[in-house]
C-alpha cells in the first residue's frame, strides 16, 4: 500500500508538473484579443497581452473570404514579460475594392510552436449595416461553428448553409438582442467540404464561406485568453 500511494503521488505530481509547465512555457495569455477598425488609409489592428513566454513574434494574416488567408505582416513579440504589452498593425491596403476583411494572428515561440488567434471580421463603411459579424473561433469546423455579431435591432437571425450547387443542408434561426450576439451552430452532421452560410436579419443578407474539416485539420486556438477571462 505504501508502494501504492508513492506512486500516486509521483502521477500527481507529474501532473501538476505538467499544468505548471504548460502555463510557463504558453507563449502568451492575450489581456485584449485582436480588434480591428477601418481608417481613411487602410485598417488598424490592435491586441494585447498580460503575460508572455518565449514568444517570437505574431505575423498578421489577412483574408477576403475567410479561408484562404495571406501574409500581411510581421510584428516582433516582447519575448517574456508578465506585464500588459500592447500591440498594433496598420493594414496599408492600396487595394479599395473588398469592403470586408478578415484576419488572424499566427503567434510564434523560439522553438517555432505556433497558435492562432481567433478570426475578427471588418467591414469598411460599415455604418449603414444592420447587423455585422464582427469575428469567428475559425472558419474551419469540426464540430460547432462559433461566431459573435453585432446588431442594431432586436429581433431574428435566420440562417442556412447551401452546397455550391445551391443545395440547402442546413437552415435555422435563434434569436438576437440590440447590441452583442453570441452564435453556436451545429455542424457535426455535414460532410467535410466547402459551404456557403447566409445570414439574415429582416431584410439585410451576409454571406461568408465556411469549410467543415476533421479535427486533425484544425488549426491550433490560443486557449489561454479564454481561459484567463473566466479568472478575471
Amino acid at each position: 500500500m505504501k508502494h501504492l500511494s508513492f506512486q500516486l503521488k509521483i502521477v500527481a505530481f507529474i501532473f501538476i508538473f505538467s499544468l505548471v509547465n504548460f502555463s510557463l512555457t504558453a507563449g502568451c495569455i492575450y489581456k485584449v484579443e485582436l480588434q480591428a477598425n477601418s481608417k481613411e488609409d487602410g485598417n488598424f489592428l490592435t491586441w494585447s497581452t498580460k503575460s508572455e513566454s518565449n514568444n517570437q513574434y505574431f505575423i498578421i494574416e489577412r483574408s477576403i473570404n475567410g479561408i484562404d488567408f495571406e501574409r500581411a505582416g510581421k510584428v516582433n513579440a516582447v519575448g517574456n514579460s508578465t506585464k500588459i504589452n500592447e500591440y498594433s498593425f496598420s493594414d496599408l491596403n492600396k487595394n479599395k475594392k473588398y469592403t470586408r476583411y478578415f484576419y488572424r494572428l499566427v503567434q510564434l515561440d523560439f522553438d517555432d510552436t505556433e497558435s492562432f488567434s481567433h478570426v475578427v471580421v471588418l467591414i469598411r463603411n460599415s455604418d449603414e449595416r444592420l447587423f455585422q459579424m464582427t469575428s469567428m473561433n475559425s472558419s474551419l469546423v469540426d464540430r460547432y461553428f462559433n461566431l459573435n455579431l453585432n446588431s442594431k435591432v432586436k429581433g431574428e437571425l435566420s440562417y442556412n448553409l447551401q452546397t455550391n450547387m445551391g443545395d440547402i443542408l442546413l437552415k435555422g434561426k435563434v434569436p438576437v438582442t440590440k447590441g452583442n450576439n453570441a452564435v453556436s451552430i451545429d455542424f457535426n452532421d455535414l460532410e467535410v467540404g466547402r459551404y456557403q452560410f447566409a445570414l439574415k436579419v429582416k431584410n439585410e443578407i451576409t454571406v461568408i464561406q465556411v469549410k467543415k474539416v476533421n479535427s486533425t485539420e484544425l488549426p491550433t486556438i490560443n486557449l489561454a485568453n479564454k481561459n484567463s477571462k473566466k479568472k478575471d
